[in-house]
């Protein structure tokens, strides 16, 4: 178990009416859940570069339109290992609309070489819980958000 708090940026890429996140599966929870794209903050970068940065590499997309949500903090079990991090969640747009086409983004997380595949996850059934979205706190500032861009 590491001991270390991890900071992190994240993106949903909110588009009518749906986030992007990566599929997971939680093996001792029997659960699977939906993570929006991104990752560690590196010394020295900035939340805003982190997440431009590691959607890049997981996807293979640029972003524009950077916009910061909020911040939460997430303490957590995946697999049997303990968590604890910061998370800034921000919303952007693809640089290429096509995206938003694709019913499944397929990324790789590059630290692990492990395959990503996105998929466009409706907001209601985040709020409602009939989708599970981490980190914790999630749904609650993606549905603030929402609200506020009617």
């Amino acid at each position: 178990m590491s001991k270390k708090i991890r900071t992190l940026a994240i993106c949903i890429f909110y588009h009518q009416g749906r986030i992007l996140a990566a599929k997971g599966y939680d093996k001792l929870k029997d659960e699977f859940f939906y993570r929006p794209y991104g990752g560690g903050i590196e010394f020295g970068e900035k939340a805003e570069e982190a997440v431009k940065r590691e959607v890049l590499e997981e996807t293979g997309y640029g972003m524009h339109d950077i916009t910061l949500i909020g911040v939460t903090e997430n303490i957590f079990t995946f697999n049997g290992k303990q968590g604890h991090e910061i998370v800034f969640l921000f919303d952007a747009k693809f640089d290429d609309i096509g995206v938003y086409d694709l019913e499944v983004v397929q990324g790789v997380e590059d630290s692990k070489g492990l395959e990503l595949e996105g998929h466009w996850c409706c907001v209601s059934q985040i709020v409602s819980g009939d989708v599970v979205v981490y980190p914790d706190g999630i749904a609650e500032a993606i549905q603030a958000y929402v609200m506020k861009q009617s």
